[in-house]
């Protein structure tokens, strides 16, 4: 500590009333949001408290996406394939 500074040790009213007066000076107040961003936030809050649930599949914009397929789905339908009982086989000498 410097010999000029003097320690500030106010008492809890007075302190109250010091940090009213600082916060009360025109660049806090040009910072305090105006009634348009209020409302925006609201909205916007609003929008994000709304529940969809989940769903699956592509997105709802822009290019669908193909489904998946399944490796046996893929198998027995490749050109050359056949499907007899559940078993997926390749057909010889086509």
């Amino acid at each position: 500590m410097l010999p000029w500074d003097v320690p500030v040790d106010p008492e809890p009213p007075e302190a109250r009333q010091w940090l009213v007066d600082g916060l009360s000076k025109p660049q806090y107040q040009a910072a305090k949001p105006t009634l348009f961003d209020q409302i925006a936030k609201a909205i916007s809050d609003w929008f994000s408290s709304l529940q969809i649930g989940t769903v699956e599949g592509p997105p709802a914009f822009g290019k669908p996406s193909p489904a998946p397929i399944s490796p046996a789905r893929a198998a027995s339908t490749a050109p050359g394939a056949y499907s007899r009982a559940g078993t997926c086989g390749v057909v010889q000498g086509m």
